[in-house]
């Protein structure tokens, strides 16, 4: 995107990790705009998955270093099987 005008305010990203996307998600986003996004984590207690798809512990942040991060958690809540790591991020600028 070659115009400040055509970035986004805001992207979500739910359970969907597709790594070399989020050079795009980055770039997309306005000086001051906000990523969210949930995303499943590695978990040795939960059912196998494809290791392509599942973040590492701590990665969620390391995508967004030197972004405000003004949430972030990784957990195993009542409404999933697997841990997910959940974040908001916002572009500095």
């Amino acid at each position: 995107m070659s115009s400040g005008s055509r970035r986004a305010r805001s992207i979500l990203d739910t359970f969907y990790l597709q790594r070399d996307l989020f050079g795009q998600i980055r770039e997309g986003l306005r000086v001051g705009g906000l990523f969210a996004g949930e995303i499943p984590m590695e978990d040795p207690q939960a059912a196998p998955m494809n290791p392509e798809y599942l973040l590492a512990p701590g990665e969620m942040v390391r995508l967004f270093d030197g972004w405000t991060i003004e949430a972030h958690a990784e957990s195993r809540d009542g409404d999933h099987e697997r841990m997910t790591a959940w974040l908001i991020a916002r572009k500095p600028g």
